[in-house]
């Protein structure tokens, strides 16, 4: 459970289609409450580097400029999630045999394969930002809270998160003269995650699929275990591309279609619809605007029935998906989805997460997830003492720290 936290933390969230900014806290009911909040539309990144440094460094200071006033000048720090095709993604196990075959696992011995398995995973050019244990296990099989059980042999199997050091070096850099000075860097799609599943549905089974406008992030728990990070390389702006290919009008135009009719069954599928593209009137089908956005969702949908399958297969996924970003806003998504995926589908929005005071209407949950992922990080320290790490609740607490860097 989140616990109250009086410290402000600013969210800049860094999106291949926009840039969110929020600055919240945890209330005492429990939940957040966002005193500032803006959004722009992303510069560009090449190759994981921004082009016009100086236009950088303007974007970066006007968009937190735009929210500092809601602190009121009181110290906040800042978390920075960046968008899924910037980070690379790996598993790693490390196994530990005892000399003795009754070993009991001690709090060392935890922290230790913690240890061992981040300096495998380490790779050159590369900063780990994140290393999040799928399971440990004693002995081979599988347990939930290793300390205190014996066993001939403990290991621990974990996802890896990592980006190109020169790459963080110089968004670090140019947030730093921009007067930002950073705490962490996250995988936004895992804090959406892990803000908007709750426990029964991490026990029990859930996917959650951030749909972005590059990119769509497939996050899988079961057995209160994250249990897979995927990254596909499409999303919701090639919907809109496809579009303005096939139909021949602008992309704002071809957005507008997207967001209006969507997935939405049209009465009349032989009627042609009329829309603004440029400075004309164009008239376009009705039939053949759902059938190029079916067959990219068809596109999306297929690749996370692909990369999931073996989870359904082996009965881990129960409670079935949760869908967040830009991209499930599309009309009509929710009905379409749970067809083709044969599995209850639901999206979530903000108010879920929000303090009741809070306006709701354009928070973004990567904002929520990168404060409440956060908030509860800020409960424990910046380096692994064991002391701190472990007792009431230390296996949320040995997670929390394996993601610290």
């Amino acid at each position: 459970m989140l616990k109250y936290n009086d410290q402000l933390i600013m969210a800049l969230e860094i999106g291949s289609t926009k840039t969110v900014c929020g600055v919240g806290k945890l209330s005492h009911a429990g939940r957040l409450s966002i005193l500032g909040y803006h959004e722009e539309s992303s510069i560009s990144w090449r190759k994981g580097r921004i082009g016009d440094n100086e236009l950088a460094i303007r974007f970066f200071r006007n968009i937190v400029e735009a929210v500092q006033h809601s602190t009121g000048g009181r110290p906040y720090v800042v978390h920075v999630g960046m968008a899924n095709h910037e980070l690379y993604i790996t598993r790693q196990n490390f196994k530990h045999v005892f000399s003795e075959t009754a070993h009991r696992i001690s709090e060392e011995d935890i922290c230790f394969v913690f240890q061992m398995l981040k300096a495998l995973a380490a790779r050159e050019n590369n900063r780990i930002i994140h290393v999040v244990p799928t399971g440990f296990y004693i002995d081979n099989q599988l347990v939930k809270e290793p300390l205190d059980l014996s066993g001939k042999c403990f290991s621990i199997e974990a996802i890896v998160i990592s980006m190109n050091t020169e790459a963080l070096d110089n968004l670090l850099m140019l947030l730093k003269l921009a007067g930002i000075k950073v705490k962490e860097v996250i995988l936004g799609s895992l804090a959406s995650a892990d803000a908007v599943l709750n426990a029964t549905e991490k026990e029990f089974g859930s996917v959650y699929v951030d749909i972005g406008g590059q990119t769509t992030a497939i996050v899988v728990y079961s057995h209160g275990f994250l249990q897979d990070v995927v990254v596909l390389p499409v999303g919701s702006n090639y919907i809109t591309g496809d579009l303005v290919f096939g139909l021949g009008i602008s992309y704002t135009a071809a957005e507008y279609l997207k967001l209006e009719l969507g997935l939405t069954p049209v009465r009349n599928l032989a009627e042609e619809i009329e829309v603004k593209s440029g400075s004309e009137l164009k008239r376009v089908s009705a039939r053949l605007i759902l059938d190029i956005i079916e067959a990219r969702i068809n596109e999306i949908l297929d690749l996370i029935k692909k990369n999931i399958e073996i989870y359904n297969c082996e009965g881990l996924i129960k409670t079935g998906f949760v869908f967040g970003g830009g991209g499930a806003k599309l009309a009509g998504l929710v009905d379409y989805a749970e067809k083709h995926l044969d599995m209850p589908v639901r999206v979530t929005g903000p108010d879920a997460y929000l303090d009741a005071g809070t306006s709701t209407e354009a928070v973004s949950l990567g904002v929520i997830g990168l404060i409440r992922f956060r908030e509860n990080q800020s409960l424990l320290p910046a380096k692994p003492d064991t002391s701190n790490i472990l007792g009431t609740g230390w296996l949320e607490k040995i997670k929390l720290w394996a993601v610290k860097k």
